[in-house]
């Protein structure tokens, strides 16, 4: 697909189109060896194997209690393939979870590749699943701030106390717990 903005009006609709394309015009299907892979880039004062570290550290901590309770159970640990479980100690393998090998090091830039949702054709999964994404690059990257700007000791980041969260957004509550749901269902 091309490169979406998420949470532009016009992007969200093609988006959307493409995949009802894809599913009513070429009879789109998908099984459990397929996965749906998300790539988010956003702006770093630099892109650094620090902070790529960093990421790898607070998607693995979120893994379990977070990620995995939305994921069919296939794509829990490293049960699939081509996702495995976030390594701090060797963070290039394209094949995790949470791939950095877009990451051009040094730059302005952050492209990170999330790799574990499956294969879907659901559009409102994919969003809820990119809109978590996006949660856990806003708290991470937060938590980074609070390190290397205010010299303070790493706040612990617990994406799933913030989803829960009465104060924060209910729709995403809403749509996480529907897809919880869903996995449910399946796995």
């Amino acid at each position: 697909s091309p490169i979406f903005t998420l949470g532009n009006k016009k992007d969200m609709k093609e988006l959307r189109d493409v995949i009802n394309l894809v599913k009513e015009k070429f009879d789109g299907c998908v099984n459990s060896s397929c996965g749906t892979h998300i790539h988010m880039s956003f702006a770093v004062k630099s892109a650094t194997v620090e902070l790529c570290k960093h990421f790898a550290r607070w998607y693995r901590k979120s893994e379990t209690p977070c990620f995995d309770k939305v994921v069919p159970l296939r794509r829990r640990g490293n049960r699939a393939r081509y996702s495995h479980t976030v390594n701090e100690g060797y963070i290039w393998d394209r094949y995790r979870k949470l791939n950095f090998c877009n990451v051009k090091r040094d730059t302005k830039n952050m492209h990170l590749e999330f790799r574990q949702l499956d294969g879907t054709l659901d559009y409102e999964k994919i969003m809820a699943w990119c809109r978590l994404q996006k949660l856990f690059i806003e708290l991470t990257m937060d938590n980074w701030d609070s390190i290397n700007n205010e010299g303070n000791d790493p706040m612990p980041i617990e994406i799933e106390d913030v989803i829960v969260n009465k104060e924060f957004n209910g729709n995403m509550s809403e749509e996480l717990m529907e897809m919880s749901s869903m996995v449910t269902a399946i796995a």
